[in-house]
């Protein structure tokens, strides 16, 4: 099974150092498996070419990275380059696929353009399986004006999971006649049939309006619809380092679920009342709405403010949180927020709501992974708003602290507990991922991004993406740029991909300071028994054994845990004799202590050993000395 993630328009600009905490490991089994650089700042050439490159980045794009039933990772990149013969920037395209041991398979060079015309992206997406195979679609838009906004056509590319076009040429939606367009949403079917959601405008006068088109599997437009009812706009919640699409597709309703604005009303601040629904592609009609409008009670004189985000839940759920903020019209202190949650079954029909009433705090985020799963609802205790002039309220932000609440499908509450870096969340077999934003100590003009795993509700691993010594002064202060995440499971094990855009400091010139360049990075996480760490002294004397230590996540189970140990030298062989060896860790037990034998050498030689087990890897190096 596949869940997929949002992601993030990554920083182009040159930023300072950043840092990772140590490969880390907890009783419930989540580690880092492995990390490979997708591409580097400097001195990277371009497939078939020669070109140094500026820098990586996902242009845009919060769904960077995808991942097929095979645990094959693709991910979509550009690359500034500079033409040595003419001086000039020009920007490549790129899909890369990872296997699951994190051997990079192919580069597919989708397209250059000059720096002018680069398109935004939206994203990389695999389908389901059709007739026993995948398909890779990769999504982009030309001579964007800004993120998520489009000002000429959105190309749609069909590849296999080899790496092949399907398509002879790109599906070309026209967008040219439109004012404005923003990419609201895209959703690859099992029918074969790629599915589009934009917020649309004409002119500069008129509203905008929830456009919906589907292709069908040669590329070609089957429906193409509009509906005015609705302006889309992502108000539920925005992270800081991943915008989230207004509009998406529920397959099992067949159905397009977003939120917006009623562009036919006006509320007491003049603004639009929010509004969310439900929409069918094939003929672009709203199945369900609501609509809820701010107001000042006259009587107490308080201003009162809503927002509505909605989440697609398995089996057609949806998850319905409605937000509201109120404090004294006028007036220039922070508002309190409330919110409710609701349940509503395929049929729209209200399973429950909780709790009766509102309770204190802004929703956020609410996931499950099945329906025999918890669902997860997170939240913020308090909110801030951006005018003081009492009109103007705006949504939690994504730092901590959140609220995390666990849920039976039932409504019955199952488990509160406050300050848990829960912000945004993947649903995961056991639990659950999760990316916040945390102020970091002790830098107070900084912050860190926070990648953890909750087991149930709670926290048991984390990887915090920071800057060990940043520069106050720098206007790219801030965490690692997330562009996307992406999981799937197998019976057994849960795993997931982030793909991290690292900053490093550059000087004025964008010459490195410390020999380090920016990187976009993709991390394999692994959650189960999994193998842990590899220990070993940092030398030994020639022609003398030493004992390393292989260890587990937990207790070997059924018939033991076997783990493939390599040396790259000669000069320290495993206890067969060879420089590579299976060791089984019996039941029951974490570890195993395996000998070594170093050979004679004539200097100090260093051996690199590496350990192996279901695409996880550790390293330890040991110095052979005379």
């Amino acid at each position: 099974m596949t869940t997929k993630l949002t992601a993030h328009k990554l920083l182009c600009a040159l930023a300072v150092l950043y840092v990772l905490s140590p490969l880390q490991a907890n009783a419930q089994g989540t580690v880092q498996a492995w990390r490979q650089v997708v591409g580097i700042s400097q001195g990277m050439p371009e497939p078939g070419g020669s070109w140094s490159s500026d820098w990586e980045q996902t242009r845009g794009s919060y769904h960077g990275v995808d991942v097929d039933i095979s645990g094959n990772a693709y991910v979509l990149w550009f690359q500034e380059m500079i033409d040595p013969a003419t001086g000039g920037a020009v920007e490549s395209s790129y899909l890369s696929r990872f296997n699951a041991a994190g051997v990079r398979q192919f580069t597919y060079t989708i397209g250059r353009y000059p720096i002018s015309y680069a398109p935004n992206c939206f994203g990389v997406y695999v389908a389901p399986l059709i007739g026993g195979q995948q398909y890779v679609y990769v999504v982009m838009g030309e001579a964007p004006t800004e993120f998520n906004v489009l000002s000429g056509n959105l190309w749609v590319y069909k590849f296999n999971t080899a790496g092949h076009m399907v398509w002879p040429a790109r599906a070309v939606v026209d967008l040219s006649t439109k004012y404005f367009c923003q990419f609201a949403g895209f959703y690859p079917g099992a029918d074969d049939h790629a599915y589009i959601a934009f917020d649309s405008a004409t002119t500069n006068t008129t509203e905008s309006v929830f456009r919906m088109v589907t292709l069908d599997s040669n590329g070609q437009i089957l429906a193409d619809h509009e509906n005015p009812n609705i302006w889309p706009e992502g108000l539920g919640y925005q992270l800081a380092f991943a915008d989230q699409p207004s509009a998406k597709f529920e397959p099992i309703r067949h159905r397009w679920v977003a939120i917006g604005w009623d562009p036919h009303l006006t509320t007491i601040f003049n603004v639009p009342p929010v509004h969310w629904g439900v929409y069918d592609p094939d003929t672009g009609a709203q199945d369900y709405g609501e609509t809820v409008s701010d107001f000042i009670n006259t009587t107490t004189n308080t201003a009162y403010r809503f927002r509505y985000n909605v989440e697609v839940l398995p089996g057609g759920n949806l998850a319905v949180i409605t937000n509201m903020a109120q404090k004294p019209a006028g007036s220039s202190m922070e508002p309190t927020p409330y919110h409710n949650i609701r349940v509503l079954g395929p049929d729209n029909e209200l399973k429950w709501r909780y709790p009766h009433g509102d309770a204190s705090g802004w929703g956020n985020h609410v996931v499950s992974f099945n329906m025999n799963s918890p669902i997860y609802f997170s939240g913020y205790p308090f909110i801030t708003e951006t005018l003081g002039n009492g009109t103007t309220f705006t949504q939690a932000e994504s730092f901590m602290p959140q609220w995390l609440e666990r849920f039976g499908w039932d409504g019955v509450p199952l488990s509160h507990a406050n300050n848990q870096p829960a912000f945004f969340m993947i649903p995961s077999p056991e639990g659950f991922y999760s990316f916040t934003n945390d102020d970091a100590n002790p830098y107070p003009n900084t912050t860190r991004l926070l990648f953890n795993h909750f087991t149930g509700g709670n926290a048991d691993f984390q990887m915090i993406y920071a800057e060990p010594t940043p520069d106050i002064n720098s206007l790219y202060e801030g965490p690692g740029q997330l562009s996307g995440f992406a999981s799937y499971s197998d019976p057994t094990n849960s795993y997931g991909y982030a793909l991290i855009y690292l900053p490093h400091h550059l000087d004025d010139n964008g010459h490195t300071v410390d020999g380090q360049y920016p990187a976009l990075v993709l991390d394999r996480f692994a959650t189960g028994l999994e193998l842990s760490s590899l220990v070993a002294p940092a030398s030994v004397r020639q022609m003398h054994a030493c004992a390393v230590s292989i260890s587990l996540t937990g207790p070997a189970t059924g018939a033991g845990y076997i783990v493939g140990l390599i040396s790259n030298s000669s000069k320290l062989l495993m206890p067969n004799g060879t420089r590579s060896q299976n060791f089984r860790i019996m039941p029951g037990q974490k570890s195993i202590n395996v000998t070594l034998n170093a050979g004679a050498v004539i200097a100090t030689t260093n051996v690199s050993l590496l350990a192996t087990q279901n695409n996880v890897r550790r390293d330890a190096t040991v110095a052979v000395t005379p």
